[in-house]
């Protein structure tokens, strides 16, 4: 398990008392042991947030800022809870401020480049994103959360929908051969591709829904004396989070560790399984010429989590920009559902990106033991469905050795 989340765990168990966390007490034991009191403040905020706590954890950050104004990292960490929330204002308020205080920090400038990006204030937000890379010009990148790659996919979203599809194609052919992996910039050019009809120059993926791998594994499970209700006893004794701050999950909870690093028979055999369905994977496309299989990570670790969503529940459109495959095994799908409820949606298109008539997508329903596989660049989502069951599954991840790292930088912190 990755350091940050390990001592997110011990702290939860430390501190909870019947499922709620005692804040006051957490807040205590810190400022005993540090002696600057703003910065206590702030490591309880950003554990509290950590555990899903966001008001209670804004709450911590403020009463540190009263105390120290000018703290560019409490203000940075202030925008980006209002900015989970939507709260687009209050964000940018704090993300200026802390500029004002530190203006040497990337992640900042990014975090303010995103405003104005979902103000659709383009010009604005590209002047942020240079920024950014300005700071990493200046500074070794491996400072800073946010890579530079993030920040030109911003900025190459922000040239398509506000200069259009040719100013967009001549920024793209600068970035290709320096980011040809790269799934933020990959997930951008297979859109534009499939909503102008033109030639997909990134070569990452170039069709990402044609790589999509389907199996069910309630036979081998069977074989090896597992079954889902084993699994599902263990899922719900993991730590899950409700509503978790990277802003995917709405209605659920969500595991906040790697439940791959449970030692014990019938996980470490799912785990096992998987990874032989990923090796299926690369067979069966192993043909294709894309750098998804052509390049395919010779070392890499599979990231799980637990994913239980509610009635009415559902996960929005996104992609996970640090891996490399993402898949999806089904524990509990509620029965008699209607038309596409509960389904998961693949498409070309997502987050607040334009649809247009005819592009692509395709609809999984699931059934129980299923498990799916496609690129870490194709959008997904899940359709919102009412029942009086929960929709229970196993997500996961296929990152890159090379990748862990920062992997786990963005899973916590953005």
């Amino acid at each position: 398990m990755n350091l940050i989340f390990k001592k997110l765990v011990k702290l939860d168990k430390k501190y909870s008392k019947k499922g709620k966390l005692n804040s006051d007490k957490l807040a205590k034991d810190y400022l005993k042991n540090l002696q600057n009191k703003p910065k206590a403040l702030t490591q309880v905020g950003h554990i509290l947030n950590l555990l899903g706590e966001r008001k209670k954890s804004r709450e911590f950050y403020l009463k540190a800022l009263r105390l120290d104004p000018s703290n560019a990292d409490v203000h940075n960490k202030i925008g980006i809870s209002y900015r989970v929330e939507d709260k687009l204002n209050k964000a940018k308020f704090h993300f200026k401020n802390s500029i004002l205080a530190n203006p040497k920090n990337a992640d900042v400038f990014h975090n303010l480049g995103n405003i104005y990006r979902t103000k659709k204030k383009y010009s604005e937000a590209i002047r942020y994103f240079q920024k950014a890379l300005e700071c990493h010009k200046k500074k070794p990148q491996n400072n800073f959360l946010t890579r530079p790659a993030m920040s030109i996919s911003k900025i190459l979203e922000c040239i398509y929908f506000d200069k259009g599809k040719k100013e967009y194609v001549k920024n793209l052919k600068r970035f290709i051969k320096i980011y040809g992996e790269d799934i933020r910039i990959a997930t951008m050019s297979s859109y534009v591709s499939d909503r102008e009809k033109i030639k997909n120059l990134h070569p990452f993926c170039k069709n990402p829904i044609n790589y999509i791998y389907k199996c069910n594994l309630k036979k081998i499970l069977k074989n090896k004396n597992i079954s889902k209700k084993d699994i599902l006893d263990i899922c719900y004794k993991v730590k899950t989070i409700w509503e978790p701050s990277s802003r995917v999950t709405r209605g659920g909870f969500q595991a906040i560790d790697n439940i791959f690093d449970t030692k014990n028979y019938e996980i470490t055999n799912l785990n096992k399984t998987i990874k032989n369905e990923v090796s299926n994977f690369f067979k069966k496309f192993k043909y294709k010429k894309d750098l998804v299989v052509k390049n395919k990570p010779k070392k890499y670790k599979i990231r799980a989590w637990f994913v239980q969503l509610m009635s009415q529940g559902f996960q929005k459109s996104h992609i996970h920009p640090t891996a490399w495959l993402s898949g999806v095994f089904y524990l509990n799908v509620p029965k008699n559902l209607k038309k596409n409820q509960g389904a998961l949606k693949l498409a070309q298109y997502g987050y607040d990106y334009p649809k247009k008539k005819g592009m692509k997508e395709f609809f999984f329903k699931p059934k129980n033991y299923d498990l799916i596989i496609f690129p870490s660049s194709l959008f997904h989502s899940t359709i919102p469905f009412v029942s009086n069951e929960s929709r229970c599954v196993i997500a996961f991840d296929v990152v890159p050795n090379k990748e862990v790292s920062q992997y786990f930088k963005e899973q916590t912190y953005f």
